[in-house]
């Protein structure tokens, strides 16, 4: 009868130990499974079409826009360079034609020196005669027209550039944000 009890305990043992390490291999299996859900080593499958297409989209448009951010930036700098140096030359020349607008600083301190002159003298016949200023020449106001429209020219391009600067930081960082989903950012 011991013997009978000995046989009969012997298969309920082992059903029990091949039950505990069944549980123990389920265990072990759903870990890996787990890790790799959350690794970024092995890309993930998607049965679904759509969500495979959208998570295709996600990665290839995410290349393209970090892409083209850098490009934009650097040229938006490069802009921004230039303009600031044209714009310091430009008015700079503009400074040194801006004294041929007006008449000669010698000519009328020349002309009020000989008025005073001739009043202490009291000679009242000889009057000085000024030369009379005609204004600028044609050639000047079209050079400093010029000058003024590059000026002018340059500081839209700089305001230009600091707008897409400031739009490229509004685009960098709603891309970075990925507040909405693939879907809805793909349809914009």
């Amino acid at each position: 009868m011991s013997e009978q009890n000995n046989q009969s305990r012997g298969p309920q043992t082992t059903n029990s130990a091949h039950t505990a390490s069944a549980s123990q291999l389920n265990d072990a299996v759903q870990q890996i499974l787990e890790t790799l859900r959350d690794s970024t080593i092995a890309k993930r499958i998607c049965k679904d079409t759509r969500s495979a297409f959208w998570t295709r989209y996600l990665e290839v448009a995410g290349d393209y826009d970090d892409d083209l951010i850098e490009r934009l930036d650097k040229d938006m700098d490069i802009c921004l360079l230039f303009a600031g140096l044209f714009s310091a030359i430009s008015s700079a020349f503009i400074l040194d034609m801006q004294s041929d607008l007006s008449p000669p600083a010698a000519d009328t301190t020349n002309a009020l020196l000989e008025l005073i002159y001739h009043t202490i003298q009291n000679n009242s016949s000889q009057t000085p005669i000024a030369s009379e200023w005609t204004g600028p020449t044609p050639t000047i106001i079209c050079a400093i027209s010029l000058a003024y429209a590059s000026l002018m020219a340059t500081l839209l391009a700089a305001l230009g550039a600091t707008l897409g600067k400031q739009w490229l930081g509004y685009f960098k960082s709603s891309v970075r944000s990925r507040l909405v989903t693939i879907e809805e950012r793909g349809r914009r």
